[in-house]
């Protein structure tokens, strides 16, 4: 089951970033979006939407989801008005990954690497605010 969730992952990610190798100005993401469901179709259970958030729809909010890592990663960019675009280490990612599920698979490497970074920090500085606090 995991394998499958990254497959899809990966088909999500590799599919957008696709999109926006051929949109080098970038996309706002409502229209990526709309333009990957031609691409790499909803599941029937993406169709869908969520059932503790009504309107919500599962494949658009998967698809924002399964692009963090590729955000972290430095492959995608997305800026506060919403428009993606894809970055030089996007485009050498892309012709890397030819294995949706491999690109998955590194991304969540990549991620975890991220996340574990910044967790790192925000240790150093609540330590750092705790010794002022302290000193004071």
């Amino acid at each position: 089951m995991a394998s499958n969730r990254l497959r899809r992952q990966g088909d999500l990610v590799r599919g957008v970033l696709d999109l926006l190798l051929k949109n080098p100005d970038g996309l706002q993401a409502k229209e990526a979006i709309s333009r990957l469901k031609t691409v790499v179709p909803p599941t029937s259970l993406e169709e869908g939407e969520y059932d503790s958030a009504p309107g919500v729809m599962r494949y658009d909010r998967d698809v924002r989801i399964a692009t963090i890592p590729a955000v972290k990663a430095g492959w995608i960019s997305k800026t506060k008005t919403g428009l993606w675009s894809i970055t030089d280490e996007g485009r050498s990612a892309y012709n890397k990954y030819s294995d949706p599920e491999e690109m998955a698979r590194d991304l969540r490497r990549i991620y975890k690497e991220w996340k574990r970074r910044c967790d790192t920090s925000q240790s150093s500085a609540t330590a750092d605010e705790s010794e002022a606090e302290q000193e004071t």
